[in-house]
């Protein structure tokens, strides 16, 4: 399932809303996987991890073909994945990597993303859904 969250800078009204409202059994979520500013950078992906064996991720790093790319740390303060790893439920944030300089900033716009970024980012994410979705 693919949902969207809005209300992060306001205190991460839109997740915590949908665990206090869930579509789907929050028992049956095996992780949250959370896309924050990941599409500008230097193409590298920063992946913190909560909750599940950081193999999980590098396997999927691998399967993308973009094991040289992934730098994998723990738990990001911060960001929408918080209410869901307080619930119990394993976190994957995905950010890119390097400086990110229009990051909260009026000059944030549609004209700043990279697409070829955004590329690599969408390929790890649906490695990683995969591989959560074959796995235990």
């Amino acid at each position: 399932m693919f949902v969207s969250f809005s209300g992060e800078e306001q205190g991460l009204v839109g997740s915590r809303l949908y665990l206090e409202r869930p579509v789907a059994p929050v028992s049956s979520t095996k992780a949250m996987i959370n896309i924050d500013h990941a599409s500008i950078g230097n193409g590298r992906l920063t992946v913190g991890v909560t909750g599940l064996e950081k193999k999980v991720v590098l396997d999927a790093g691998q399967a993308a073909g973009l094991a040289d790319k992934l730098d994998v740390y723990g738990f990001f303060p911060g960001g929408d994945h918080v209410p869901f790893k307080e619930a119990g439920i394993p976190t994957i944030t995905i950010v890119s990597g390097g400086v990110h300089p229009h990051f909260h900033q009026p000059t944030d716009s549609a004209n700043t993303i990279n697409p070829e970024i955004l590329q690599t980012v969408a390929r790890y994410v649906l490695a990683l859904a995969w591989q959560l979705a074959n796995t235990q």
